[in-house]
């Protein structure tokens, strides 16, 4: 995109230049005069403005694509702190649900084998992770294995889903025992609820600590509700209670008197959350006391998994769908569930290592499905053991990122167009006039009085060109010039034989630089001359003179061989090459009874031949060079001949092609050839005069940079 701003800015540029200061002050030296001085405050007060704009422009359009993706990586940010956050709601949500558990438990305290159901029930669905029940006498009614229900929950699921699932813990690093494989494999043989010879030794530590915790709580209760009904300690919970008092201080001081809430627990690369709750009697003490134990990846999982998978919930819970978004929750816990398929570990693998040293958030490049993709990674403060991950893909920031560039690109383009359009109004309303009336001025010193300046406006510009034309005119009267022109340069109309010659001529300054001679010879044929000095001094007509001489004198010895006389000039005008004048000559003999011309080049442009039957032209290509210049003993000119059968020859002087119009173009060869073709089919005109109209037309009327000299030569049967 930066290389098509610089490409407008320069064509722009260019197209100004071209068309203010080429086309209308242009001028062989460079001194600074009004106009110049104009046209340059101008320039500069509308390029360092764009060079500048164009500065900032490339170093905003740099930095936007960093910016457009630190701005998405808040965003993401954010959208990532409203799903964490949200767990925190979900707790309690939970916490409300455990309530009213227990006010269902409360309203069947008299069925005891209710409430054990009830606590197995939630084991078996894989709500907690385990439940342990005591009875206000301290017996121990039910105790459920310390497994996580994250190992517990996979029964129903298909054996290739099993296998993923169990691959996944292996991958991640999980001590699999027999036990995990039981629950995984073999559900109807796993043990949700042993009895002593079954329990572990760490599970009969929880027990005890549990049991302890349960009792004291109870006793809390009863004290916090002013009943004085005294427990029935058993004495092996008393020694129990003694032993294990060290143990569980800590536990002991949070849990029992945090009855109705959520205690967290810390264990060795867990995060529990333990739930006590006394079930009271009818009379109000304490009958039951009962704790939940449920793994923090539990609830973890099924808030996510509400988010994955529930709509309704999930608009509830985070108050919008992500149906657009590409959310993704992985964890490095070995049991834990990532979403929203169990192999996103395998996936950001990498990301997880990457976390372990990076700050809370960060966003990473990474190629995801073979396509490149920004992933904004936020480790929770609610959700501890995931990392939340959002997604975007790199083209979806290179869209933002092109209509960005657009935009730029746009607003310059209708600075460059307003730029150019009060160019436009400049150059018309100032500085061509100005140009009008410096040229105009430049005609007078070369005593040219033919010329008129266009009245573009009723100003002070336009009363100026008014004021010189009238002036003009005045001279023109009094000018002598025409006179010495009409002396000087050669007729309109030839006959040779059956030909015509046609001639049309127009003078840059008093002493012409082009000459024409034709020469009747013996047998009836004619010897032609074009030539051109360059220079417009009383030296170049010198040197007109002494060709025109040298060539009425010595043409009648060479009546069949312009190429022998073109080499005899050569000679003749060698000690004038260090003059700095540059000669060119063609030579031509006309036959008028067999149609042909025989003729020699030397630095004239080559001629055209109008076809009269195809009504088209070619070029007669006659290779040389100007005489004079270098010539050595080997030099040679060229014998051609040229049939003139339904053909019309056309010679013509630099000055033709060179003449530029008000954009600075030259005619060029090929824009002559097109003005020969249209006015080459007229019968009883002058061709050249025609030609040399065209011409003038196309310059506009400008100053002529050279003479210009315009031969036409046919057959008038």
């Amino acid at each position: 995109m930066f290389i098509c701003i610089g490409i407008l800015f320069i064509i722009s540029s260019w197209f100004f230049f071209k068309t203010t200061y080429r086309a209308f002050v242009y001028q062989p030296d460079k001194g600074l005069n009004l106009r110049s001085r104009i046209i340059w405050l101008f320039s500069i007060c509308y390029i360092l403005p764009i060079i500048v704009g164009e500065i900032l422009a490339s170093q905003y359009l740099i930095e936007l694509k960093s910016y457009l993706l630190a701005n998405e990586a808040q965003k993401n940010y954010k959208r990532l702190s409203e799903i964490d956050s949200g767990f925190s709601r979900y707790v309690t949500s939970k916490l409300i649900e455990y309530r009213n558990i227990n006010k269902d438990l409360t309203a069947n305290v008299e069925n005891k084998d209710y409430i054990i159901d009830k606590l197995k029930q939630m084991c078996y669905d894989s709500v907690i992770d385990s439940a342990h029940l005591i009875s206000s006498d301290s017996t121990l009614l039910l105790t459920s294995t310390l497994v996580s229900s994250e190992v517990r929950r996979y029964k129903d699921k298909s054996p290739k889903e099993k296998q993923e699932i169990y691959e996944s813990w292996f991958n991640r690093g999980a001590i699999l025992t027999q036990i995990h494989r039981n629950y995984l494999y073999n559900n109807e043989n796993a043990i949700y609820f042993p009895d002593d010879s079954q329990k572990t030794e760490a599970h009969k530590a929880f027990t005890k600590v549990f049991s302890s915790t349960s009792s004291s709580a109870m006793d809390y209760y009863n004290q916090s509700n002013n009943i004085s009904t005294q427990r029935v300690k058993s004495k092996s919970s008393l020694i129990v209670g003694a032993v294990l008092e060290s143990h569980s201080l800590g536990l002991f001081r949070s849990a029992k008197t945090n009855i109705g809430r959520f205690t967290q627990l810390e264990a060795i690369r867990e995060k529990l959350l333990a739930y006590l709750d006394v079930i009271p009697g009818p009379s109000g003490e304490a009958w039951y006391s009962y704790v939940t134990l449920t793994n923090l990846d539990c609830l973890e999982r099924m808030y996510l998994d509400e988010i994955f998978h529930d709509i309704k919930i999930r608009n509830s819970r985070i108050n919008r769908v992500f149906s657009d978004e590409d959310i993704r929750a992985i964890s490095a816990h070995p049991f834990a569930t990532c979403f929203p398929t169990i192999n996103e570990y395998q996936i950001f693998a990498s990301t997880l290592k990457q976390s372990e040293n990076d700050s809370k958030t960060f966003t990473h490049e990474m190629t995801l499905n073979g396509e490149k993709c920004y992933v904004s990674v936020l480790r929770g403060s609610y959700l501890r053991q995931y990392l939340l991950l959002k997604i975007i893909r790199v083209k979806e920031i290179n869209e933002i990122y092109k209509k960005q560039v657009n935009t730029v690109i746009l607003i310059f383009i209708i600075i460059m167009v307003m730029g150019l359009a009060l160019a436009r109004i400049m150059t018309k309303t100032m500085i061509i006039p100005i140009s009008d009336s410096i040229n105009g001025v430049k005609a007078f010193g070369n005593k040219n009085y033919d010329y008129r300046i266009k009245v573009r406006s009723s100003n002070e510009l336009g009363i100026i060109s008014q004021s010189f034309n009238e002036t003009a005119s005045k001279l023109e009267k009094l000018d002598i010039n025409k006179e010495i022109n009409k002396y000087l340069n050669f007729d309109k109309e030839l006959r040779c034989g059956s030909y015509f010659v046609h001639t049309a001529n127009t003078n840059l300054n008093l002493v012409p630089s082009d000459m024409f001679e034709c020469l009747p010879l013996k047998a009836g044929t004619y010897a032609l001359l074009s030539a051109t000095v360059s220079g417009n001094d009383t030296e170049s007509a010198h040197i007109l003179a002494m060709l025109k001489t040298a060539f009425i004198t010595l043409m009648p010895y060479y009546t069949n061989n312009p190429e022998l006389m073109m080499a005899k000039l050569d000679k003749l005008f060698e000690p004038y090459k260090k003059s700095q004048h540059i000669i060119n000559c063609f030579i031509g003999l006309l036959d008028p009874t067999n149609d042909v011309v025989l003729c020699s080049n030397a630095g004239q442009p080559y001629p055209l031949l109008y076809d009269t039957k195809r009504k088209a032209s070619e070029t007669i290509n006659l290779p040389s060079t100007s005489l004079g210049l270098g010539s050595k003993s080997d030099t040679s000119y060229g014998k051609h001949e040229i049939s003139l059968r339904n053909k019309i020859m056309v010679l013509y002087t630099h000055g033709a092609i060179d003449t530029t119009n008000n954009n600075g173009e030259e005619l060029g060869k090929d824009n002559l050839i097109k003005i020969v073709n249209q006015n080459l089919n007229n019968d009883g005109v002058n061709y050249s005069e025609a030609i040399l109209k065209e011409i003038n037309d196309y310059s506009v009327n400008l100053p002529w940079k050279e003479d210009i000299t315009i031969i036409t030569i046919r057959n008038r049967f």
